[in-house]
């Protein structure tokens, strides 16, 4: 073999083995890792050039590991990779910008993903779908049921943006005591991707609670339009007499969306009671095919909509002009 065919074959590999790394990342993730490295000062460069990548740079990356792989945990660790929530074969991961490509080659993972922001909308349907008959037990009978559905002994979560913890419309009607039992607070700060979280179980904890966000309350909105028990005017939430786990972020980002909907099932699981979890929310770009990683998250954690006593449920119209 001439010495020019086999500089040629060891360069081919070189690019294959890029081509390998890069077809393991969505498009989403290399736009962000571009826009990181300009963000960092870092030249525009290939995704297989890392002499120059920031090391101290990291990004928050959602793999999705190969059908019966098991976590590369030992070989992430030496990667400096921080490894966050795993549900089904979606984990967080908190990687160094240099390492990426090294992470994309692991035999176990089968793509890496960005950490996709959404975006918050909400709509009002209350008198559209005729809510005050589904309420009333007479009127439910009538229509069918065997009496009105209020969501007493159901637990609702609500993952939003700017959520008012104390707000009236979370008290009960009759007796104003708060019907918040369990509630998560995801600070601003950047971190690992389980180190933002504060959650709460204990009533002295939960009655301290104000808002994520004072100059957002989407959140708010969602959570009186989904529960809300302020009767006057006929205008309570769906579900006014369900009890409540709410979880604020100021990002919603994957990473924090999967911890929030891991950590409201666990609170139903210990309080015995069926869970709906809501998060008006979407995210406008991209195929709806339902192999998101977002997606695969539901998926397990629903049983593929199967699991008794689990319900999410996503906006769906908001963006239909899209």
């Amino acid at each position: 073999m001439s010495r020019y065919l086999f500089a040629f074959l060891f360069i081919l590999f070189l690019l294959t083995d890029v081509c390998r790394a890069q077809g393991k990342l969505d498009l989403h993730l290399l736009r962000a890792i571009r826009q990181q490295q300009s963000a960092s000062l870092a030249p525009d460069r290939s995704f297989g050039s890392t002499e120059t990548a920031n090391a101290d740079t990291r990004m928050i990356v959602l793999a999705v590991l190969n059908p019966q792989a098991s976590l590369p945990f030992e070989q992430l660790q030496l990667l400096g990779v921080g490894i966050g929530r795993q549900v089904g074969r979606v984990v967080t991961l908190s990687v160094p910008l240099n390492q990426l490509e090294a992470v994309s080659l692991l035999q176990e993972v089968e793509s890496l993903n960005a950490n996709r922001r959404h975006q918050i909308s909400c709509l009002n349907a209350r008198t559209e779908m005729y809510i005050d008959f589904l309420h009333d037990d007479a009127e439910a009978q009538s229509l069918g049921f065997p009496h009105g559905y209020t969501g007493r002994g159901v637990l609702l979560g609500i993952v939003d943006t700017g959520i008012q913890y104390d707000h009236l419309n979370f008290r009960d009607a009759q007796t104003g005591c708060s019907r918040l039992l369990g509630a998560a607070l995801y600070r601003p700060e950047q971190g690992l991707a389980d180190s933002i979280r504060e959650y709460y179980t204990e009533p002295s904890q939960l009655d301290t609670l104000t808002t994520d966000d004072p100059l957002n309350g989407h959140g708010t909105l969602t959570a009186g339009a989904a529960a809300g028990s302020y009767y006057s005017l006929r205008q309570q939430g769906m579900a006014p007499d369900a009890s409540l786990m709410l979880c604020g972020t100021s990002e919603l980002e994957d990473d924090r969306l999967i911890d929030a909907l891991c950590c409201t099932f666990a609170r139903a699981d210990e309080l015995g009671i069926p869970c709906v979890v809501n998060l008006s929310i979407g995210n406008p770009v991209g195929w709806k095919d339902g192999l998101s990683p977002l997606a695969l998250v539901c998926d397990s954690l629903t049983e593929g909509g199967n699991a008794p006593g689990r319900v999410i449920i996503f906006s769906a119209g908001n963006d239909g002009d899209k």
